[in-house]
């Protein structure tokens, strides 16, 4: 499945104050999730994600981290309105650590199902307003953050009081539209999937859209990838036509010194349903390697160490396997190291066979750590979460349930030594 509203959930890449000035001095990446650990004090390993439970209202989802397996929720400060407890359906759609603290963006539902924009710190709920009208009725949806110092940026999107999704981002709670880069573009149609800081510029990456005639007579929306720097819009071509004739899209963004890279896809034709994975790099286009029968699936994030550009994704086989959800074919984990693909297993199954996903990546020394999730075969809606060391799986239990019976996801991982 290609579905271009999950793309890129993830736990991208945060900037730190401290990280900012020894890039500055040593030539090192801008943009990181975490460096690589180095050192010999004892590894914990943290993942970020959700719990499925249910409560008086059906299923939902609870969320929070795990610390070497042992499960903390996360703030619901919504209550069921028959049970008195805390409402059990959030989502999480970022996470990043910044110092000793833990954020995510995320939203949380009340007892009447209105979703709440915010983040939470260290597990504590921190509120968004909708920055484009004060109708209680529109909702707010954030897409991603990061933290410089003290200050905390989430891009979203809110819902004007006509009901268009207009996105931008808060900074410190106080909300910033971005505008269409292109001509004749609606603010309507902008779409925004990550965020980077980088000293005093603030970089958002995604896409500016407008409805154009297509080759048949029909109009349709054309995607131009790119990004915007200080709301100054940057557009992108598309990798494989080499123009914005075709649409592409932008998912992640990362700076190496001078060096900015746009993680997105590209496809030969607007009606072509084959799209090719790649990284721009200042501004040019770099093909990203597929297994021989696969197809893409999802991208994650972007995330450099050292000189290593990591990406990570998940492939759709073409053929069926034992446990999959949908019909004529099974989801691939992996990542992409400088551009070749490095293919993880199904970690229950032990095969390709069955459904696996892959999000997030992070280093401790030449261990290579990816988070994600696995069915077992006889249940293929029974994801289990957990992460891979160097391709070996390690699970990790649903953490309301405590055990494995229901759905969890480790969406983000992050190591850390203390």
């Amino acid at each position: 499945m290609i579905n271009l509203s999950q793309i890129i959930r993830s736990a991208k890449l945060a900037i730190f104050a401290a990280s900012i000035l020894t890039s500055i001095q040593c030539g090192t990446p801008l943009k990181l999730k975490q460096p690589a650990t180095t050192t010999p004090a004892t590894l914990k390993v943290y993942l970020g994600g959700f719990s499925e439970v249910k409560d008086d209202n059906g299923r939902g989802n609870v969320v929070g981290q795990w610390k070497d397996g042992k499960w903390t929720a996360y703030q619901n400060i919504y209550t069921n309105a028959a049970s008195g407890a805390a409402q059990k359906n959030a989502d999480i759609k970022a996470m990043i650590k910044s110092g000793t603290d833990f954020y995510a963006a995320g939203w949380i539902s009340d007892s009447s199902s209105k979703n709440h924009a915010g983040y939470w710190k260290n597990g504590v709920w921190v509120g968004l307003s909708n920055g484009e009208t004060t109708d209680a009725s529109e909702v707010a949806y954030p897409r991603e953050m990061t933290v410089v110092g003290e200050d905390v940026y989430v891009i979203g999107t809110c819902n004007n009081a006509a009901g268009d999704s207009i996105s931008g981002y808060w900074k410190n709670g106080a909300w910033t539209r971005l505008n269409n880069g292109l001509a004749g573009g609606s603010v309507k149609d902008v779409q925004i999937e990550d965020i980077l800081v980088n000293g005093s510029d603030v970089y958002i990456v995604g896409e500016s859209q407008k409805y154009v005639v297509g080759g048949s007579g029909d109009e349709i929306l054309l995607s131009v990838p790119g990004y915007w720097k200080n709301g100054t819009w940057v557009g992108l071509v598309n990798g494989i036509t080499g123009d914005n004739s075709v649409s592409a899209s932008a998912y992640g963004l990362a700076i190496m010194g001078s060096d900015i890279y746009v993680v997105g896809k590209s496809s030969g034709s607007n009606s072509d349903s084959v799209v090719k994975p790649g990284y721009w790099k200042n501004g040019t286009w770099n093909s990203l390697d597929l297994a021989a029968t696969a197809s893409l699936d999802t991208l994650h994030e972007i995330t450099i160490f050292g000189s290593d550009v990591y990406i990570t994704g998940t492939l759709f086989e073409l053929e069926k396997g034992e446990g999959t959800e949908g019909d004529g074919g099974y989801d691939l984990p992996g990542y992409w190291k400088n551009g070749t693909w490095v293919g993880l297993k199904n970690g229950i199954t032990g095969n390709n066979l069955a459904d696996a996903k892959a999000y997030s990546v992070a280093l401790d020394g030449s261990d290579v750590y990816v988070s994600g999730y696995s069915v077992p075969a006889e249940n293929p809606k029974n994801k289990q979460a957990g992460y891979w060391k160097n391709e070996t799986w390690v699970s990790v239990p649903n953490g309301e349930t405590g055990d494995y019976s229901k759905h969890a996801e480790a969406q983000f991982i992050f190591l850390v030594r203390d």
